[in-house]
């Protein structure tokens, strides 16, 4: 009944949005971004440090074939039936990589280590200081006026912000 009132329009974009961002993260599209990306854009996680450009391009490719596979199964009515079995049938298709890739290859690319930051450098979120490590570096002279925890030491020494010139009486 609401949603009658809602358009059309808004509705796809909203769907659009959602797919569109929703596809930020998953391994493979970032790897198919990865495919036009100079090499030396490439970000330090473990498909691109341990594994070659061109192999990970290769394995990438591989996962589009197979899915290509699937939407054209699913695709033609005549044989849609069978979809369930083509997608039981991913798994020998899977197998049959290890032909292909060495294993450590294959657990960059798709183990449980893949798409992990391996190059012992931190990403930008992980360089934000522990707020205990902070707190603990934080000055606390014995003159302060106000009976304050350290973490907040920072703030007492801005007098414009307290109002008060913190405990140096003249």
């Amino acid at each position: 009944p609401a949603l009658n009132l809602v358009p059309f329009a808004v509705l796809f974009g909203v769907f659009l949005y959602m797919g569109v961002s929703g596809m930020n993260g998953v391994q493979f599209f970032d790897r198919v971004a990865l495919c036009f990306i100079p090499t030396k854009h490439h970000p330090n996680v473990s498909y691109v440090q341990k594994v070659r450009t061109w192999r990970m391009v290769l394995f990438t490719f591989l996962q589009a074939v197979g899915l290509a596979v699937l939407w054209i199964v699913k695709s033609i009515k005549t044989i849609a039936l069978a979809f369930p079995f083509f997608v039981v049938l991913m798994i020998p298709y899977r197998f049959l990589l290890k032909y292909i890739f060495t294993e450590e290859e294959l657990d960059m690319l798709d183990g449980a280590q893949a798409g992990r930051n391996l190059s012992g450098e931190k990403d930008d979120k992980e360089e934000d200081m522990d707020f205990y490590a902070f707190a603990a570096d934080c000055p606390i002279t014995p003159t302060t006026v106000a009976p304050l925890h350290r973490s907040l030491m920072g703030l007492v020494s801005s007098t414009s912000i307290i109002g008060f010139e913190g405990g140096n009486s003249e």
